[in-house]
């Protein structure tokens, strides 16, 4: 018998037992990580028994589910959007059509054209606050420009070239922050509105960075989300620069945090399993609610929050890409979220609605309906 080649033979199936038991092993984690209650690392798994109970809405259980309102939401714009929001001091509404123009909405409904030349391509629109100002993006995806919009003197001051992204202090209507293209690097850096002075914090090699400015002393710095890639998330003290790593290595990541930042609804998601909850500021899971969403489709206040949740997904919709692409669309219910019980109250279903940009103001809900892309209104 020739046993060196039987040797052979057995090393080189066990080899290969080796090798595919590391690549079934490594696939399985990607696609099925295990349940954590810290978001780092692996987030598409449920959370573990002593974690609060999940809110499921699909659930019959009248505490967890209540009657729709019988008053359906109403379209108030007359021109179809993209794009809104709200100025808090004066309670109108500034909205672009679909031509860029932008539009001035009254609190006794009329609607008024500005005169002001059409912004094309428009990708983004970030109010401040109290709605007095905006960051308008526009010219995507060619050439990006940035600029703010002054609702009192309705004119626009331009931002530093090759910026990425933009984001407001969260107490001052007159600072924002940047993330800056310069060379093979990116700069963040914080800009005084009214002198234009320009402060530089840090720079990173990292390129496209995406921008939040969800606590005074803190600015987050994530990527693009994508279920196509992972993503992490960094804050970066505006006094020292110093950076810490609060989500790490993630696909689809998203989030939107609550006015005082101390709460996030996150989404994650890898094409093949997602997950909506919320979490804290140090990333640790509060609520896992079963049924998904993205944060787009949410407002958040620091006790709760709304949030357009999709009757019915399609199989084999990936998400976040496929709905930021427009290629999916959803039928939508709204529903009032508790932060604190995780108690979920259903505010509207009687209608089809694909609802985006959701905004919440004096007891009304805004959003635009993705279905006929106008500007609608529900009364609480």
């Amino acid at each position: 018998m020739n046993y060196g080649i039987n040797k052979i033979t057995a090393s080189i199936i066990i080899s290969s037992l080796i090798i595919v038991a590391a690549a079934l092993y490594l696939g399985w984690q990607y696609v099925f990580p295990p349940s954590m209650n810290k978001i780092n690392g692996i987030t598409t798994g449920r959370l573990p028994d002593d974690t609060p109970p999940a809110a499921n809405i699909a659930t019959t259980n009248n505490e967890t589910n209540q009657s729709a309102i019988s008053i359906p939401a109403q379209a108030i714009s007359k021109n179809q959007t993209t794009h809104y929001w709200i100025n808090r001091t004066s309670d109108e509404i500034l909205y672009f059509d679909l031509d860029g123009f932008l539009h001035q909405l009254s609190a006794d409904s009329q609607d008024i054209k500005l005169n002001l030349s059409a912004v094309k391509n428009l990708h983004d629109v970030k109010p401040s606050n109290d709605g007095t100002k905006a960051i308008i993006s526009f010219g995507y995806p060619a050439q990006t420009s940035f600029v703010v919009f002054d609702a009192d003197t309705e004119t626009y001051k331009s931002l530093p070239s090759n910026v990425n992204d933009s984001a407001w202090d969260p107490i001052s209507g007159n600072r924002l922050t940047f993330a800056r293209k310069d060379l093979n690097d990116t700069v963040v850096g914080l800009l005084n509105v009214s002198d234009q002075k320009i402060t530089n914090i840090i720079r990173l090699s990292q390129p496209d960075l995406k921008i939040d400015w969800p606590l005074p002393q803190e600015i987050y710095l994530s990527s693009k989300p994508s279920a196509m890639h992972r993503e992490s998330l960094w804050s970066v003290n505006i006094n020292t620069g110093a950076i810490n790593n609060i989500i790490n290595d993630v696909p689809g990541l998203m989030v939107k945090w609550s006015p005082n930042g101390q709460k996030g609804l996150i989404f994650t998601g890898n094409g093949i399993n997602n997950f909506f909850g919320l979490i804290n500021n140090k990333a640790e899971v509060l609520i896992d609610w079963v049924s998904i969403t993205l944060p787009n489709k949410c407002t958040l206040g620091n006790d709760k929050g709304y949030c357009a949740i999709p009757r019915d997904i399609k199989p084999g919709t990936i998400l976040p890409d496929d709905y930021l692409k427009r290629s999916a669309s959803f039928n939508d219910n709204i529903y009032e979220l508790d932060f604190n019980t995780a108690k979920i109250t259903s505010v509207l279903d009687s209608i089809d609605i694909d609802a985006d940009q959701l905004s919440f103001d004096k007891n009304s809900l805004f959003f635009i309906n993705r279905l006929d892309n106008l500007l609608y209104k529900l009364n609480l």
